[in-house]
Order: structure tokens, then sequence, then C-alpha cells
């Protein structure tokens, strides 16, 4: 649980309505390509979507990005 002022509340709503496009719209709504690079959904084995926040995938246990040997990142899950 998160406890946030009035005004960060605020200050939230303002950066909401000032996304580019004006619309957020749920990851399940994108193209799974796209929910798998912003961290949403785990890649093709498992596909379950959960918060970017989540290193693993809470429902396979695998990472859901690794790092490659040259800085860049990769989207991977396997079970």
């Amino acid at each position: 649980m998160e406890i946030k002022s009035l005004a960060e509340i605020i200050e939230e709503k303002k950066e909401m309505s000032s996304v580019e496009g004006g619309e957020v719209v749920d990851p399940r709504q994108v193209p799974s390509s796209v929910a798998e690079r912003l961290g949403y959904r785990c890649p093709p084995r498992c596909g379950f979507y959960s918060l970017p926040s989540d290193v693993t995938c809470p429902n396979c246990g695998q990472p859901k990005v690794t790092i490659s040997a040259q800085g860049g990142h990769s989207v991977t899950c396997s079970t």
C-alpha cells in the first residue's frame, strides 16, 4: 500500500493526462510485443501479464528481462 498526499495525487493526475496522445490503455490492449518490451507481459512461452516492476514472472518464475553482454536489454522467459 502507498500513502500519498493530495498534492502528489493531483500531480500524478496531471502527468497522466499529459501523456502524448492523451489516452492510457491497459497493457492487454496493445500488441503483445509492445507489452513485452515495456515489461508487462512475460514473453511467448508464458504470456502472463504483471507489473513491469516485477523482475521475475509471478506465473513461471523466470526473469522477465536479461542484460546482454553488450549492455542492451532483451526480454526472456522460458519454462
